[in-house]
């Protein structure tokens, strides 16, 4: 029966993983059918999660790190109720659902996949693997995609001009394939060389700014790891810009839409300032979730904004400099007090090529649930094994 419920676990990890990234439809578009799937894996598996505890008790631990995914919940539903919009923050936007009901979802994840990494011994190496097999998935997408639109000048469906896998935008396929491949990089291995290529390769086809920016800083930090003492630094970063610039220059014109020549106030350097100023006028409490499309517009002269594009900022509107805080925290015990712990580095890795995205973009809730289960994976307690 032990054996069985692993297998069960592993079939979960699967459908969460492989399976989520690739669902759409063409009424409801692509997130939509992502974020309730997730909603529905979430209830299964935390029944599961009984039954094991059934049939084989072992005591629930609870620390410091399942704590602040408690107060993460916590303050945004408290922020939501205090909004003049709480149904619409409950079960969120017509547009992304990453509401309350979602928030729960991804922290109950997080709370299980914890406990069970406590348990069965090989299941991270299990989770890893599957992140990086949907990498995978999405590269022979994304690649299909560009060769089709670009060599073959076929007819298929882009986001002004570029590929987005089964994402829907491609700085979310972008953000799928980015997470696997600074796995791969942080086990660096002539055997993992095809996949890193490709990986990249699939990176750059999206025309994501934020995302090839990332990879060259993954590269430089693993180069310099590795070889930073054989080869000369300057060297290496001169070389790594080269692959910036080139990149750039290559997809000039679907990359120099981010600057929003049509309308310059959605530029970053307009969405921040304006997330600033709409965050001290609620600095305690915040908007509660999926209520920002309603106050950005009366910053930004109509225009429709659902987001910062700041995870930090993003977090602060939400629900205030608490929920700012916990943010904070996460990033902080994810990185900082794990930085010294060599068999973690590929996680840390992959923690911060995440952290790093969401500084400047939007995340899917694909990119949510990689968030919240690399981080479960760091802060795993693996002293008990079954």
């Amino acid at each position: 029966m032990t054996k069985f419920l692993r297998y069960l676990v592993i079939y979960f990890y699967g459908l969460l993983i492989i399976v989520t990234p690739l669902l759409f439809s063409s009424t409801t578009g692509f997130e939509i059918p992502k974020v309730f799937f997730v909603r529905f894996l979430t209830g299964i598996f935390v029944i599961l999660y009984l039954i094991i505890n059934l049939i084989t008790p072992r005591k629930i631990k609870f620390d410091k790190y399942d704590l602040l995914g408690l107060c993460w919940v916590l303050f945004i539903l408290g922020s939501s109720l205090l909004s003049n919009n709480f149904h619409n923050s409950f079960y969120g936007g017509q547009f992304r659902f990453q509401g309350v009901l979602t928030q729960i979802c991804l922290v109950l994840i997080f709370f299980i996949t914890r406990q069970l990494l406590g348990r069965y011994k090989n299941l991270l190496d299990t989770i890893c693997n599957l992140i990086i097999l949907s990498g995978v998935i999405q590269t022979v997408l994304i690649v299909f995609q560009w060769l089709s639109v670009y060599v073959f000048k076929l007819e298929l469906a882009t986001y002004s001009g570029r590929v987005v896998g089964t994402l829907g935008q491609p700085n979310f396929a972008a953000g799928v394939v980015l997470v696997p491949l600074a796995l791969l990089l942080g086990k660096f291995s002539k055997k993992y060389l095809f996949f890193i290529v490709s990986m990249t390769a699939a990176i750059i086809m999206t025309g994501s700014i934020a995302e090839i920016l990332t990879t060259v800083t993954l590269f430089l930090i693993v180069l310099i790891k590795k070889y930073g003492n054989k080869l000369n630094k300057s060297a290496i970063i001169a070389f790594l810009f080269l692959i910036l610039f080139s990149s750039i220059f290559a997809y000039k014109r679907e990359i120099s839409r981010l600057n929003y020549p049509n309308n310059p106030v959605e530029s970053r350097l307009s969405i921040w300032p304006a997330s600033v100023k709409l965050f001290l006028r609620r600095p305690l409490v915040g908007y509660g979730a999926e209520n920002l499309q309603f106050v950005f517009p009366d910053e930004l002269g109509g225009v429709s904004i659902d987001r910062a594009h700041n995870a930090v900022l993003d977090s602060l509107l939400v629900g205030g400099i608490f929920l700012g805080g916990i943010y904070i925290l996460l990033v902080y015990f994810g990185l900082a007090i794990n930085i010294k712990d060599k068999s973690k580095f590929p996680l840390i890795l992959a923690f911060l090529a995440i952290i790093l995205r969401e500084q400047v973009g939007v995340s899917s809730v694909v990119n949510l649930v990689l968030f919240w289960l690399i981080l479960a994976s760091i802060f795993r307690n693996s002293k008990e094994f079954i």
